[in-house]
């Protein structure tokens, strides 16, 4: 039996005063129209209407081109995008594809891939998760065709990165990314679309608050905010949590894997909840949308419709697929990511204009 089921009934309760509609499930706010804003370089009327419309046809424009130069024998797209990715970063030393970066004491492992547009895209692993996973290959592909700087990076005590995991904290994983965006995008107008699975959609929110002007939109994966003490301090059995406490650390057994899981984690996590404020009391502005799978075993969907509902921004939609489990690993649903990822981008307003280059 899934550990938060006891909890449905009453987390339902929040989703009073909101529309479903199918299939998948999109649930918005009724009578809130998103506001729609072309980005730039993009075509007016992408979002005529409030309808979501994907840019495949700036997509299939580009493989149409690579296809016409292999064809009359310039290069390989192979070649192309070889070439391509060492124009990008030959000139930034912190660019590249494995990549480390010391963040106070420790090396932080991390992939970035220059691009022409704009904004970046940062996609922030789950919890206990490596950066490199199919989600993250199928972001890295997609940023690759479009031309969009992409970004991942391991929490650390994950993958490559050093540290002890039973170590790592919310704050500390936070202000790693912060840093990250800080020295890779230093310039104001440099902005990223945070992608963020489980525990890496609550630390993009976190971002998002502590930084909007760096944010430009957030899709968060099954995002977990306040998990440690709304789910586990809620429904673990009090031995598991004596253990936690006596020992430092203790693994748990939750949905259909085990997890290790730290006092300073739930401690710290303390001083890092978004879900106790009011409807709206969360200063997000930033197009946010959020997909979570109905039959997710860890984490209920409530908890991203909780997160939606108190976003301040009008502009969030709430996709909910009833097959999905949490972590959300069927080809449809990547299609629904990078979907949402280009609604986002769409979406997007910069804050701060780029400088204007003469032209010469």
């Amino acid at each position: 039996m899934k550990p938060y089921l006891a909890c449905l009934p009453a987390l339902a309760s929040c989703a009073t005063g909101f529309v479903v509609r199918t299939p998948p499930f999109v649930v918005s706010p009724p009578a809130v129209t998103a506001p729609v804003s072309a980005r730039r370089g993009s075509k007016a009327g992408c979002l005529a209407n409030g309808a979501r419309v994907t840019c495949s046809h700036r997509r299939e424009t580009r493989l149409q081109g690579k296809k016409a130069a292999k064809e009359d024998g310039d290069r390989s797209d192979d070649d192309e995008d070889g070439d391509r990715e060492d124009s990008r970063t030959a000139s930034n030393p912190l660019w590249g594809r494995e990549m480390t970066m010391v963040i106070g004491q420790d090396k932080i492992s991390y992939m970035a891939l220059g691009g022409d547009r704009s904004p970046a895209v940062l996609y922030l692993p789950a919890f206990d998760a490596p950066a490199h996973d199919y989600k993250a290959d199928s972001l890295r592909s997609y940023c690759e065709d479009e031309e969009y700087p992409f970004i991942s990076m391991e929490w650390f005590g994950v993958g490559d990165s050093e540290g002890r995991f039973e170590h790592g904290t919310i704050s500390r994983w936070k202000q790693d990314a912060i840093t990250l965006i800080d020295k890779l995008l230093p310039e104001a107008y440099q902005e990223v679309i945070i992608v963020g699975g489980g525990v890496g959609g609550w630390i993009a929110t976190l971002i998002a608050l502590e930084r909007p002007e760096k944010v430009g939109g957030i899709v968060g994966l099954a995002a977990d905010p306040d998990f440690t003490e709304n789910l586990l301090m809620r429904y673990l059995p009090k031995a598991k949590i004596d253990e936690i406490y006596e020992k430092g650390v203790a693994t748990i057994a939750w949905g259909e894997r085990s997890y290790p899981v730290s006092k300073v984690l739930i401690e710290d996590a303390k001083d890092n909840l978004v879900l106790e404020g009011p409807v709206g009391g969360l200063p997000i502005t930033c197009p946010v949308r959020l997909i979570h799978g109905l039959n997710d075993e860890e984490v209920p969907y409530t908890v991203s419709l909780d997160l939606s509902r108190r976003i301040q921004s009008s502009n969030v939609n709430l996709y909910l697929v009833k097959t999905a489990s949490h972590h959300l690993d069927k080809g449809s649903i990547l299609k629904m990511v990078i979907n949402s990822l280009e609604e986002c981008i769409m979406n997007y307003v910069p804050q701060v204009l780029p400088p204007k280059v003469d032209s010469i």
